[in-house]
């Protein structure tokens, strides 16, 4: 079964342009995404599995098809799972 990404539901959130400021309550932290981890965090509803996630990006950046954004679109994920932002299901 292909593992999916969902946000953690404690995790509060604010628009800041085309970035995101995102709070984490347990830690009172604040975080500021980028447009891109921002991206990530939108699609990150528990529908998209990574390659769902990486197949819609070329669509949404403008990127043309085969833009090596695997690995980038991987680490970004890897990145919010590391700080608690999201999870794995």
């Amino acid at each position: 079964m292909t593992e999916r990404y969902v946000r953690n539901s404690k995790i509060e959130e604010a628009p800041l342009g085309s970035d995101i400021m995102l709070f984490d309550p347990a830690k009172s932290q604040f975080y500021v995404l980028n447009s891109t981890m921002a991206y990530l965090w939108r699609h990150c509803e528990g529908e998209f599995d990574m390659e769902g996630i990486v197949k819609s990006v070329p669509k949404e950046f403008a990127l043309s098809e085969g833009a090596p954004v695997a690995a980038d679109m991987k680490a970004g994920l890897d990145e919010l799972v590391a700080l608690g932002m999201i999870t794995k299901e």
